[in-house]
């Protein structure tokens, strides 16, 4: 079931921002985070924008040794991560295009999940934009270092302590300023269609009882 409004912002924003930035998606476990990521990256990908998907819990080793890997694999040359990175702004620079990294499940990693804000940070550059996606009770530990302050990922959201609190526990959402997309239930019409899906698919009928409003129940 397609996410429109969360779609129609995250392309937004990833306008707004085009000369490099990082974006959140965030919202409740079991609301559907990964597959709006997998149709953005589809979606990007038919309009021949570059995309790199990466869950994060196969990062073991972190997401700058993931990315060099797959490109020495791709070209067959054992490169430093400085050299790919080198090479992938060259590339983008002359062929006047962005490249989009997307992280989905940044509460998931198995090792230092905070090691993201240093290798985003290393990425920073004008054609790199990274997306990243995380559950909402894990925000606290996540955009916060060991001494409480906002990391490296936080600021480049330009998200305060207190609205990490806000955000954490669903008190507030984002504005249009924001450089976050929240992923909630269903609106009516996502829960009319996503009903009629299950439907068709499982030759069952539902009741519209106002719990399928969360996508977990479905």
């Amino acid at each position: 079931v397609p996410r429109i409004e969360e779609t129609a912002k995250i392309r937004e924003k990833l306008q707004q921002n085009e000369n490099g930035s990082v974006l959140l998606v965030f919202g409740p476990p079991q609301h559907g985070k990964p597959s709006f990521l997998c149709h953005i990256a589809e979606s990007l990908l038919s309009q021949s924008t570059p995309c790199l998907f990466y869950p994060a819990i196969s990062l073991n080793e972190g997401l700058l040794k993931a990315i060099q890997e797959d490109f020495c694999w791709v070209t067959g040359n054992n490169n430093t991560i400085q050299e790919v990175v080198a090479k992938l702004n060259t590339m983008l620079e002359t062929i006047n295009t962005r490249l989009v990294i997307i992280i989905d499940g940044w509460n998931e990693m198995l090792n230092d999940a905070l090691s993201i804000n240093e290798h985003c940070k290393r990425l920073q550059a004008s054609r790199i934009q990274i997306i990243l996606s995380a559950t909402s009770p894990s925000l606290e530990r996540l955009l916060k270092d060991q001494t409480n302050n906002p990391t490296y990922i936080a600021d480049a959201l330009e998200i305060s302590t207190s609205k990490i609190q806000n955000l954490a526990s669903e008190a507030i959402f984002a504005n249009k300023k924001d450089r976050i997309i929240h992923i909630g239930n269903f609106s009516p019409a996502e829960k009319a269609k996503a009903i009629h899906i299950y439907q068709e698919a499982f030759n069952i009928h539902l009741r519209n009882n106002n719990v399928l409003n969360n996508p977990f129940y479905l």
